[in-house]
């Protein structure tokens, strides 16, 4: 059992080629300036950057992020890392992507990018977690499929977070097609965060583990929802 959760980890995709060809054909034009934006996209950069490696009992290895994503969807900052618990030998992927404009951000959500990569959609559902003095939404997917005559089964828990007064944390990609409307927003850019792993974990032990991981983020969430501040 094992060796087939560490495949699918391994195996959990971050973009198709041709989800990337969807997002840079739908580029329109040129996001309007923002005073203070290449700093505050540096700080976001950086932040991201000194997400611990060690987590309580997880220590995380890196994983190498495709040159085509590098290439095509233009990250300020792409994370993708392993990390594995060195009692259980349990495994759960984090990936960050922050993009400097948010129209970047078009397509790459996990009912798109999932199913492009062979996984078929088994359910969704809303979860809500904690972050400071308040709570926050987030969406929880389920995908299946099967490789070389062996079911496998894929937990994806995903939220975007935006610039805003408050900052905007967001369960659905509405609120990335919304900003992507606006040409000041669209110039601040947006994050995703995706947890992946714990399939075979009841519900609780799922949620313990993600609010574990949640907390070791807030940095990175605070920094991206506070924007440029004026």
């Amino acid at each position: 059992m094992k060796n087939a959760m560490n495949s699918i980890s391994r195996a959990a995709p971050v973009l198709t080629v041709a989800l990337l060809l969807t997002i840079l054909l739908t580029r329109g034009a040129g996001a309007s300036a923002v005073p203070g934006a290449d700093a505050y996209h540096e700080s976001v950069a950086a932040t991201i950057e000194r997400l611990p490696y060690k987590i309580g009992d997880w220590v995380g290895t890196d994983i190498e992020v495709p040159p085509a994503a590098q290439k095509l969807l233009r990250p300020n900052k792409l994370m993708q890392r392993r990390y594995e618990h060195i009692i259980t030998g349990r495994t759960f992927n984090i990936l960050v992507v922050h993009c400097k404009d948010s129209r970047d951000m078009i397509g790459h959500y996990p009912p798109n990018c999932y199913p492009a990569n062979g996984w078929t959609p088994a359910g969704a559902s809303e979860a809500s977690f904690s972050l400071d003095s308040g709570t926050f939404g987030a969406r929880e997917y389920q995908f299946n499929r099967v490789a070389d005559g062996v079911e496998q089964r894929l937990r994806v828990f995903s939220f975007f977070v935006l610039p805003a007064r408050d900052a905007e944390i967001a369960s659905d990609y509405d609120a990335v097609a919304a900003a992507s409307r606006d040409r000041r927003n669209t110039g601040l850019g947006a994050a995703q965060v995706q947890l992946l792993g714990g399939e075979s974990l009841s519900a609780a032990e799922r949620r313990e583990i993600v609010e574990e991981f949640i907390r070791a983020l807030a940095p990175v969430i605070r920094v991206i929802g506070e924007g440029v501040q004026s």
